[in-house]
C-alpha cells in the first residue's frame, strides 16, 4: 500500500477547497440550487453592516459571534468568496495543528497522517464521523 505524508495530504486538501470553492461560485451563478449554504449569506449581510459601521445583528438571522462578521468584513471589499478562502485556511490549519500535538505525544506518522485524513474529510464533507 502507497504512503502519502502530511505535506502531500496538506497539498492536495489545498487544491480541493480552492477547486470547491471556484466550482460553488460557477454553480450559484448558473444553477437554479446553490452550492453556497444560506448561513455564509447571513454572515456576508453582517459583515457589510458592520463595516458600514452597523451593528451585525441589524441583520434578523444573526445569532452569531460578531468576530465572524468581522473577520469577513473583506468579503464586502475584495470578495465575496474571501470568507470560504478564510473557513479553508482554517480547515488546514486544525489540520496541522492535529498533526502537531499528534507528533509531540510520539503517535506514528502514518497513523498521524490518516487521522488527518478522516478530519479533513470530516470538515470537507461535513460526514458525521460515526458515520464513517
Amino acid at each position: 500500500m502507497t504512503s502519502i505524508n502530511f505535506h502531500s495530504l496538506l497539498l492536495f486538501s489545498a487544491v480541493l477547497r480552492l477547486f470547491l470553492i471556484i466550482y460553488g461560485e460557477w454553480q450559484d451563478a448558473h444553477m437554479e440550487v446553490r452550492y453556497t449554504d444560506v448561513d455564509y449569506l447571513v454572515f456576508s449581510d453582517a459583515a457589510s453592516l458592520m463595516a458600514s459601521g452597523k451593528s451585525p445583528y441589524k441583520r434578523s438571522t444573526y445569532r452569531y459571534s460578531p468576530l465572524i462578521a468581522f473577520l469577513l468584513m473583506p468579503n464586502s471589499i475584495i470578495h465575496r468568496s474571501w470568507g470560504k478562502f478564510l473557513f479553508s485556511a482554517s480547515d488546514l490549519l486544525v489540520g496541522w495543528f492535529i498533526n502537531t500535538i499528534l507528533k509531540l505525544r510520539g503517535v506514528p506518522e502514518n497513523l498521524c497522517t490518516y487521522s488527518i485524513m478522516v478530519i479533513y474529510y470530516k470538515l470537507q464533507f461535513g460526514m458525521d464521523l460515526l458515520s464513517i
